[in-house]
């Protein structure tokens, strides 16, 4: 299936916005829900665990989406999350960018030749799981046969990326934690999903890319 010129179009102005100095820690700023220590803090560290998520863009009716997934209910400080496909590094591992190929080939069937890495967002810290993220862009020129692993996803959303740049779907609101407390926090609301902290300074990321390339 040949790509759409306004795919293609939208494709270059990620490549070129990632190309430019990255917006993270201004990004991050507005969509933290708390303290996080400095990823450079973390990284002299070196006690953390390492994870990658992937970001994939992909065309519905010439339209760019980004698929998110909903994280199955566990014993686990993500339970019941919204989040990109992604986890944690294995010691098989030969990359970062691998981990995020692999967990979305395991989560959502997402096959790897059918995607295109095209590069990274800032990498995020999670205190609460000791995770360095590290999120990967990618391009896929069709809509993936996305089927997904009922043991790790409750549920599979689909994002345009039109509704993404939309600031009405900016919201703050109380989520529940997994000590049974709850905590108000900046969110965005789609497709009557909640999606707060980690993956929501990514998106927030995505956003001033967007705005700016």
């Amino acid at each position: 299936m040949e790509v759409s010129n306004k795919f293609i179009q939208f494709k270059n102005q990620i490549i070129s916005g990632l190309k430019q100095p990255l917006p993270g820690d201004l990004a991050h700023s507005k969509l933290m829900s708390y303290h996080r220590p400095k990823v450079s803090e973390i990284i002299h560290k070196g006690t953390h665990r390492e994870s990658a998520v992937l970001a994939l863009f992909y065309p519905i009716n010439e339209e760019p989406h980004l698929v998110f997934i909903l994280r199955q209910s566990y014993e686990g400080v993500h339970s019941s999350q919204v989040s990109f496909p992604g986890g944690k590094r294995e010691l098989s591992d030969d990359s970062l960018v691998y981990t995020a190929l692999r967990e979305a080939n395991e989560e959502l069937s997402i096959l790897q030749n059918e995607v295109e890495v095209i590069g990274s967002l800032s990498e995020i810290y999670v205190p609460p799981s000791n995770f360095l993220i590290s999120p990967f862009v990618g391009f896929s020129s069709t809509r993936p046969n996305f089927l997904k692993d009922p043991r790790e996803v409750a549920k599979i959303i689909e994002v345009r990326v039109a509704d993404l740049v939309n600031h009405v779907n900016f919201t703050k609101t109380e989520v529940n934690l997994p000590n049974d407390t709850q905590m108000k926090v900046p969110a965005f609301l789609f497709n009557q999903q909640i999606i707060w902290g980690a993956t929501a300074m990514m998106v927030q990321e995505i956003k001033e890319i967007l705005a700016k390339s």
